[in-house]
């Protein structure tokens, strides 16, 4: 992968982007090309590593596309066990009553 990331060592998790609306899913892509405008971000795919600097130079129709730089997550490829689950236990009633209150924020 280092190919592509021209000499970076280290990269911002995507997680910590403001404007984190833009992201791709965490299961599905190692990193991205990020905005900070609220625009969509460009996802990897999951043999891509790139550098903040390749992300600032992409371009579409010989303009460039106006990312800020490249994130990774850093909780990519790490899938949790059961046992490290911090379950609890809630009846049908509750839960009901948690939909119900998410849906009169709308």
């Amino acid at each position: 992968m280092s190919d592509f990331a021209f000499g970076q060592i280290e990269w911002p998790d995507c997680l910590t982007i403001p404007t984190f609306l833009g992201k791709c899913s965490i299961s599905d892509h190692p990193g991205e090309c990020h905005r900070t405008d609220g625009r969509m971000w460009s996802c990897w795919v999951d043999w891509e590593e790139t550098s903040n600097a390749k992300c600032q130079q992409m371009t579409l129709n010989d303009e460039i596309v106006g990312f800020d730089g490249a994130c990774k997550y850093h909780d990519y490829g790490h899938v949790m066990r059961i046992a490290e689950a911090d379950w609890e236990e809630t009846s049908n009633a509750e839960c009901k009553q948690m939909t119900l209150n998410d849906q009169s924020r709308l």
